[in-house]
């Protein structure tokens, strides 16, 4: 029986691990990354069937080499319109790869998952209560 509890919350605590990993990753590029301006270029609405919509913002911008490259991220529906410029953080080594200046974050993913976590603590905890009691 402790093994299913140890497989209930590993399984909710997945979520939590994800997010975080992603929030680091982007919080590397705007730590290490270069800053530069860019213009959007390009816009896609993502429609989602439940939740808000959000854009796939494309953006051109030129390196301290002078070379051009284009990169995409999420921004909130509406934010950003062709021509607009950007505030762009980027690696070096991986240009294509960038993070917007007021593009989406991870906060409501982090709270969701963490209200997850808590919730599935909480289940075991009543369950492992209820199979003790023989209830």
């Amino acid at each position: 029986m402790q093994f299913i509890f140890a497989l209930i919350i590993l399984l909710a605590a997945a979520p939590l691990a994800v997010t975080f990993i992603r929030w680091q990753k982007l919080q590397r590029i705007k730590r290490l990354g270069v800053k530069t301006t860019g213009v959007v270029v390009n816009k896609h609405t993502r429609a989602v069937k439940r939740g808000r919509s959000i854009d796939n913002i494309q953006v051109e911008f030129r390196r301290g080499d002078g070379s051009t490259h284009r990169g995409h991220a999420y921004a909130a529906l509406g934010k950003f319109r062709i021509g607009d410029p950007a505030t762009v953080y980027y690696m070096p080594e991986q240009p294509a790869k960038i993070v917007l200046s007021g593009g989406l974050g991870y906060g409501p993913m982090l709270i969701f998952s963490v209200a997850l976590l808590l919730f599935a603590a909480f289940a075991v905890y009543k369950l492992d209560e209820m199979v003790k009691s023989g209830g």
